[in-house]
């Protein structure tokens, strides 16, 4: 399913490039070429063609099934199609890339009435569009299909909200992305919105959402790095902070931190390969174009516009950008900082694997002068071995899901989610557990992390 994924990726990203850029711009022109590399490799791995790729609410769909990566990151384009009254896209094996060009600039850019996927295939044919249709709606086609996938999710545990917020997570930053490109403003009503209901969710039941943060999908790493660095830095705030407004800012600070890499060429930030010297001084200029970007904002937070400019500085004067005489770094902008340099460690790149939460911790001991003294150990012991919301193997073949971390942490809290034989229960239901880490002997040893998608993909299968 990695190339369905990568297919739906590639769509949004050439709906926004779209919505930017003329169709003839080298942009569009590469969306689209990679979409037709993406459909040629689906009928060489053996897939049928015509392929449908369908939309139900706000999942992907192809043959019945929701897409996981897909459906979480794909939310322009299930919103651009239920606009236009279609139920997804058919392709042709041959499809060709100014065939893919209308279809983009025709869903970021729709000519008023034309809606339904009779008015739209009529538009496609007087385009010389052959090898791309419109499709009906799912309901039409499959009666109550689109309920019936979301009742699927509440019934398999992932529940609607988690999903929905990271949607809504991932919806803002692609907008935000634009609106920085275009230069307008950025809503900052909805971060202040977004960031409270998070705050929630971490407060309340925080294991659902941070599972799918652990995500892995080298695609979309830098969606997901602001998404992460956000949802562990509020995990750590709220241990040391009281105040709520100021932990609401802490966190819209973390979400925006790397904001300034819209203004960075595309081809230099997602590089599967080692940056050149020039290309390395462009990307480091993010962090000025960041808190340039935030400071041209209404009412300017003076702690985002610092946690932008000053994330890449160290505790030991080393890091980047230069700063003025006399600057000092402030503390909520070295524990971003920190939350930053796990999340990196931790993420899976198109050019290295994700380490382990152990490893990256181990990593950053050896790199501690550079962190804030206090603010480090701190990190630590609020994030433990395994972070909240972890999933992990255990030696009796069954599946643990980390709730809460402990001192020592070796013996955070956890709860089983899936017995040995396979069976999965609802959370409620779940019977909870102290583990030992470090007693091998244990019968609830753990043997491995599991990694996200093998088990959430599983949780939506009917």
């Amino acid at each position: 399913m990695a190339t369905l994924s990568s297919l739906a990726r590639e769509l949004v990203v050439g709906l926004m490039n779209a919505g930017l850029y003329f169709p003839e711009h080298a942009r569009v022109k590469d969306s689209a070429g990679r979409i037709c590399a993406l459909l040629v490799e689906l009928e060489r791995e053996g897939h049928a063609f015509p392929l449908e790729l369908g939309v139900a609410g706000q999942r992907v769909v192809y043959q019945g099934q929701p897409l996981f990566s897909a459906s979480l990151f794909g939310g322009k384009l299930t919103a651009a199609l239920a606009a236009l009254g279609s139920g997804g896209l058919q392709f042709g094996a041959r499809a060709e890339p100014r065939e893919l060009i209308a279809v983009l600039c025709l869903l970021s850019a729709p000519p008023a009435g034309a809606t339904g996927p009779e008015a739209l295939n009529a538009l496609l044919e007087a385009a010389q569009v052959a090898s791309i249709r419109f499709l009906a709606p799912l309901v039409e086609a499959g009666g109550s299909a689109a309920a019936n996938l979301w009742q699927e999710l509440d019934d398999l545990r992932v529940v609607r909200l988690p999903v929905q917020l990271y949607q809504d997570f991932v919806d803002l930053l692609q907008t935000s992305a634009v609106r920085v490109v275009r230069n307008i403003e950025i809503e900052m009503d909805r971060v202040y919105a977004l960031t409270r209901d998070v705050l929630r969710m971490l407060n309340e039941e925080p294991e659902p959402l941070l599972a799918l943060a652990r995500h892995g999908d080298a695609d979309n790493y830098n969606l997901q790095h602001s998404i992460r660095v956000c949802l562990r830095v509020g995990l750590v705030a709220r241990e040391l902070v009281s105040d709520r407004d100021l932990l609401l800012r802490i966190c819209q600070a973390a979400l925006l931190h790397d904001v300034g890499k819209n203004l960075v060429a595309p081809e230099i930030i997602n590089k599967p390969g080692r940056l050149l010297p020039d290309e390395r001084r462009e990307i480091e200029k993010h962090s000025e174009y960041g808190a340039r970007i935030l400071l041209e904002q209404p009412a300017p937070d003076p702690i985002a516009v610092t946690v932008a400019y000053s994330h890449h500085l160290r505790h030991d004067g080393t890091g980047y950008p230069k700063p003025p005489h006399g600057f000092r770094l402030h503390p909520i902008s070295q524990l971003i900082q920190i939350c930053d340099v796990y999340e990196a460690l931790t993420a899976q790149r198109p050019y290295k694997p994700a380490r382990s939460p152990q490893d990256a911790l181990r990593e950053m001991m050896r790199m501690r002068r550079q962190f804030h003294p206090r603010l480090f150990p701190f990190f630590v012991k609020c994030t433990g071995l395994y972070p909240v919301g972890t999933l992990l193997e255990l030696g009796t073949g069954e599946i643990a899901q980390v709730r809460q971390g402990s001192h020592p942490p070796h013996r955070p809290r956890a709860r089983i989610l899936q017995d040995r034989r396979g069976r999965r229960r609802p959370l409620k239901e779940c019977e909870e557990v102290q583990l030992e880490l470090t007693d091998a002997r244990a019968a609830r040893r753990v043997t491995a992390v599991v990694d996200a998608p093998d088990l959430l993909e599983g949780l939506l299968a009917p």
